[in-house]
C-alpha cells in the first residue's frame, strides 16, 4: 500500500508542477507585450513620441527603469511612423522636435513627413 501511495503522490507533485507550468507560461504570453513609460509630444501636436518598457521579470537592485523596450513615433491619427528596440528605455529622457525631424538623444533621429 505504501507504494501506491508514493507513485500516487508522485503523480499529484508533476501534474501539478505541469500545470503551474503551464500556467506561468500563459500568463508570460498574455504579459509579453510592453508597457507605456512616458509620451514626449511635438510643440504642433501632429506627432508622438512613445517608450514602452518590457516587464522584467528578474531584475538587479539600481537596474529600476533601464531595462529593455522600445520606441514608436506616431502621427496624430496614431498611424506608427518609425519604431525601434531600446536596450536601456531609462535612457531614454530628452526629445528635441524640429519642423523636419525628431532627435532622441543618444539613441536615433527620424525625419518628420
Amino acid at each position: 500500500m505504501d507504494i501506491q501511495f508514493g507513485q500516487m503522490k508522485s503523480k499529484l507533485i508533476s501534474i501539478t508542477l505541469s500545470l503551474i507550468g503551464f500556467c506561468l507560461a500563459v500568463y508570460l504570453y498574455i504579459n509579453r507585450d510592453g508597457y507605456l513609460v512616458r509620451t514626449y509630444d511635438s510643440p504642433d501636436g501632429e506627432f508622438t513620441v512613445e517608450v514602452y518598457s518590457y516587464r522584467e521579470w528578474f531584475v538587479a537592485p539600481g537596474d529600476s527603469g533601464q531595462g529593455r523596450g522600445y520606441v514608436v513615433l506616431r502621427n496624430d491619427k496614431g498611424k506608427v511612423l518609425e519604431s525601434r528596440k531600446a536596450n536601456g528605455v531609462g535612457t531614454i529622457d530628452t526629445v528635441r522636435w524640429s519642423e523636419s525631424n525628431v532627435d532622441i538623444k543618444l539613441f536615433a533621429t527620424w525625419d518628420l513627413p
